[in-house]
């Protein structure tokens, strides 16, 4: 990737652009935003700045597939007058004329707004203090520029030399998020991301191998380690056999876990499961949740925590109503026990409860004091079941119950008295998660599980960012677990 554009070249902050990143500073970013609601004549204004520098390189028929590049800048405004329903206008514009018509714009539309539909309390908020983070790593920043391009030579020269098929992609994100409200919030954060998947496949399409990493730090991916570990598993997958689906005990390595855990989140939203449309709904209780109650393995214990060391995250609300708003760790789930759910901001206000988002950022491990082990152990120690490496086509048929279905993908096997035995032909399962994390027979050590890319175009990166690479971090452990729904034979590979 050529050295893009800068956009802060053209920015009239008064403070001068870091030369060392690509990518605006905190201190640019806040200005802006202060330039911005300074046009404001009311203290319900927000201004949201996000600048990000990505690239993304794809591999596909073992060559260089596409580039995915890019820098943007998006800033939303965000106006409120009263209890009047807000208005939010969006622009990458940033000259005094521009920013000046838009908050005049929002205004005079809020102005035409009737109701009563919002609290200013959840926007009359000054200055607040934040949980310290670290997401920034400048050598991440410099690969997105550099190390990137040598890499993936590398991969490609690896799995030709194997004689198989590579695909996948190595990606990295340097972005600077600021929010900036009249009423004296003001508050920004610069983070990178990197990730990279390699899948090796055999020429006659019989075998495949898939591995993937992520990290905040470019030090911690090693590229090539995980072109080597997709090797070994495409050639592990080689003459694969069919045998019988049914229930099961599964080896779940960290990826199908972290797939898991994803589709699961939609069950936190307290709105959604005070109308009895999620399995931790309970009609028959207070609060019409299961909170208070075990609703898996006592063992387990789910948190999401801004500073996570491996899954740590931005420490406020980047999006619309909450914004500049601190997020607080939370834990979800303490010993099996469901502790909390999800309230957004306004509705936390109105019920005079803990706000917190969707928790897309978690981490699921282990109680303290629970004995853990490596993937490898796990195997040794299973008489016999099936190892799954990751899931594909990953769907929720039943909101309510949670249950899931998706196909087993590079790299499934028999395991028999603590030994891989042999490739079997990928399943196709049928299982609620939410029932399945109660079979639990071990557990693993966390680390970050690798998602993959998907390329998307939302219109709007701040309400859409849960949706868009890079996925927000989710650390999870291998699970063994009985009684797992194999269903069905598949063709996949």
């Amino acid at each position: 990737m050529s050295a893009p554009h800068r956009l802060l070249d053209t920015l009239d902050s008064g403070v001068p652009p870091e030369s060392s990143s690509l990518v605006m500073s905190e201190a640019d970013a806040l200005a802006l935003g202060r330039r911005i609601v300074a046009f404001a004549s009311n203290d319900q204004t927000t201004a949201v700045v996000t600048h990000s520098v990505s690239g993304v390189t794809r591999i596909a028929n073992g060559q260089v597939l596409s580039g995915d590049d890019g820098e943007s800048l998006q800033i939303s405004v965000d106006v409120q007058i009263g209890k009047r329903p807000g208005v939010r206008l969006l622009t990458n514009q940033r000259d005094d004329a521009s920013l000046r018509a838009l908050v005049t714009t929002a205004e005079a539309m809020v102005r035409q707004q009737a109701g009563n539909e919002s609290d200013p309390e959840a926007t009359l908020i000054g200055p607040q203090t934040y949980d310290p983070v670290h997401l920034w790593y400048q050598a991440s920043m410099d690969a997105i520029d550099t190390a990137r391009h040598e890499v993936v030579p590398r991969i490609i020269t690896a799995v030709r030399a194997a004689g198989l098929e590579g695909a996948g992609f190595v990606g990295g994100l340097a972005r600077t998020r600021a929010v900036v409200r009249k009423s004296g919030l003001a508050v920004a954060c610069r983070e990178t991301d990197f990730e990279c998947t390699v899948t090796a496949r055999a020429v006659d399409g019989t075998s495949s191998g898939w591995a993937g990493r992520a990290a905040r730090d470019w030090a911690c991916l090693d590229p090539d380690d995980v072109a080597r570990r997709a090797i070994a598993m495409s050639r592990l997958a080689a003459n694969p056999v069919a045998i019988e689906p049914g229930r099961r005990t599964a080896i779940l390595g960290p990826a199908a876990v972290a797939q898991l855990v994803r589709a699961m989140a939609y069950a936190y939203d307290s709105t959604e499961t005070a109308m009895g449309g999620t399995p931790f709904s309970d009609q028959n209780a207070p609060s019409q949740s299961k909170v208070g109650q075990r609703v898996f393995d006592s063992r387990l214990r789910i948190v999401s925590d801004a500073a996570d060391p491996a899954g740590g995250f931005v420490p406020f609300y980047p999006d619309q109503g909450g914004a500049g708003i601190p997020l607080r760790p939370v834990t979800w789930v303490d010993g099996g026990v469901l502790r909390m759910l999800a309230y957004p901001v306004g509705l936390a206000v109105f019920k005079g409860t803990r706000h917190s988002g969707i928790p897309l950022a978690v981490r699921l491990e282990a109680m303290p004091n629970v004995a853990t082990g490596r993937l490898e152990s796990m195997i040794a120690g299973c008489r016999e079941g099936i190892y799954v490496n990751r899931f594909s086509g990953l769907t929720t048929m039943d909101r309510k119950v949670g249950l899931m279905s998706g196909v087993t993908r590079d790299g499934c096997f028999l395991v028999k008295d603590g030994k891989i035995e042999k490739s079997v032909k990928n399943f196709r399962f049928r299982e609620s998660p939410f029932h399945a994390f109660n079979r639990i027979e071990s557990i693993g050590m966390p680390e970050r599980a690798s998602l993959g890319y998907v390329k998307t175009a939302p219109y709007d990166m701040i309400s859409f960012q849960a949706y868009s690479w890079p996925l927000e971090p989710i650390i999870v452990p291998p699970l063994v677990i009985r009684d797992f729904n194999f269903a069905t034979l598949s063709d996949a590979v």
